[in-house]
């Protein structure tokens, strides 16, 4: 496989941003590496006994230095996924908010663009195996399963009880398949499931055929959403948006989502990445900036890049600020919208908005307190706080949440600090390894 002929692009103006580190795409060792401009584009560049890589991670770098701010991963290990020490489970019990667990490879479909690389090796986490990485995390923490496909596990429903025994929020990610049944979205309600993260890529079929293998899965995870707001299960829509075959969709999702937000709360819209079974035309490779310059055309309310900027600024300086009292605010929390008539509105004004970034870097609060005081039932804000833990419940109804994802795999990731953490079964040792969630 021959990534630099791939992914390398015509070099003309370049310009070193920062040194940083990755991961080499072939042996998965940690390894030096390089952010770099190139005429007005972003790469990570990387060298390793295997050969140099150059991998496009943002067509826009305007976008990328206001929006990403690396900072290095406080974990311990140096390989790709790495086994933890007693270290990193403390920092695990102490500061991160989402556990993404594999807990099997084996999947009901198979995908033209699967990044996990799903029914190419048979393994499964055990369910004692479960039990005792459940036991370690913590408490409050939400606990998404992922595949492969979680719901091809027939256990699937003790594992989501053991889950909520031991205190913590379980939601799986799926492609849905299985959900169509109604029954057995009821029987995923009553084990304690909290939320489903569902992959979904548009209205079309021709857009599961040429990306999912399929045209009669728009059917099946149509019925899917139906019998989740049937059964009153939250549901984040997950969108996969690739240039030429369904970017026209982001504004459809985004109107399916403002109509449905009594459950559908977040979407996530991802990139792309060539890894696994799935490789594009860099020409048509879509990243964060092109996909929000979609939904500012989308004239469904109010989608400003800038906003969604200032809004992960705010972001960040809450997490800083509450981790010092080792509060877990939740930084994998996208853009929030106020949904209002069938449009989005910005939750909190651009101008007021800056203002308070400004006087938080100003070490000023009042602002932030006016606000908080102003839009939160700050009783049971100051509940939640109490808890350690940060729900959507304290934002009231009516908000949706957008985010934009780049799945972290050996070609983009980078060592940037997240409140997730994911944990898969070596096929080696056989032991539980963690893998950053890196560029999220």
């Amino acid at each position: 496989m021959n990534f630099n002929q791939a992914l390398q692009p015509l070099l003309l103006n370049k310009k070193k941003l920062l040194d940083t580190e990755s991961v080499c795409p072939i042996c998965k060792k940690h390894i030096p590496a390089s952010i770099v401009e190139i005429d007005g584009r972003i790469f990570i560049e990387k060298k390793c006994k295997e050969g140099f890589f150059r991998i496009l991670f943002e067509n826009d770098a305007g976008f990328f230095k206001n929006y990403f701010k690396l900072e290095k991963q406080m974990f311990s290990g140096s390989e790709w996924p790495f086994l933890p020490t007693e270290k990193d489970w403390k920092i695990v019990r102490r500061t991160l908010r989402t556990i993404i667990l594999k807990i099997t490879t084996h999947c009901n479909s198979n995908c033209n663009l699967c990044f996990e690389e799903a029914n190419e090796n048979d393994d499964e986490m055990s369910k004692k195996d479960i039990e005792n990485i459940i036991k370690k995390i913590g408490k409050n923490k939400n606990v998404i399963l992922w595949g492969g496909e979680p719901t091809t596990r027939y256990d699937i429903f003790e594992i989501i009880k053991m889950i909520s025994k031991h205190g913590n929020i379980p939601m799986i990610f799926t492609n849905g398949l299985k959900l169509s049944d109604l029954m057995y979205v009821k029987k995923l309600k009553e084990s304690g499931l909290r939320r489903v993260h569902l992959s979904f890529d548009g209205f079309n079929e021709e857009i599961y055929d040429k990306l999912r293998g399929n045209r009669n899965h728009l059917y099946l995870k149509l019925k899917a959403l139906k019998n989740l707001e049937t059964v009153g299960i939250e549901t984040y829509l997950s969108a996969t948006i690739v240039g030429g075959i369904n970017e026209s969709e982001v504004p459809k999702i985004l109107s399916f989502a403002i109509r449905n937000n009594h459950f559908i709360k977040f979407i996530f819209f991802n990139e792309a990445v060539p890894w696994g079974r799935f490789y594009i035309d860099m020409k048509k490779y879509l990243t964060a900036s092109d996909i929000i310059k979609l939904l500012e055309k989308a004239n469904l309310g109010t989608i400003r890049r800038e906003y969604i900027i200032e809004f992960m600024k705010l972001k960040l300086k809450l997490v800083k600020l509450f981790g010092k009292f080792h509060f877990n605010f939740p930084s994998f929390v996208g853009t929030l919208f106020k949904v209002k008539n069938n449009r989005v509105e910005e939750l909190i004004p651009l101008k007021v908005l800056k203002k308070m970034n400004k006087n938080i870097d100003e070490g000023k609060y009042v602002g932030l307190l006016r606000f908080i005081l102003k839009n939160i039932n700050f009783t049971k804000f100051f509940e939640m706080l109490l808890e350690r833990r940060l729900e959507k419940e304290i934002l009231g109804d009516n908000i949706l949440s957008i985010q934009f994802n780049k799945p972290c795999t050996p070609l983009t990731y980078l060592p940037y600090k997240t409140d997730s953490i994911e944990i898969r079964k070596s096929f080696e040792d056989k032991l539980p390894r963690f893998q950053y969630a890196g560029s999220a």
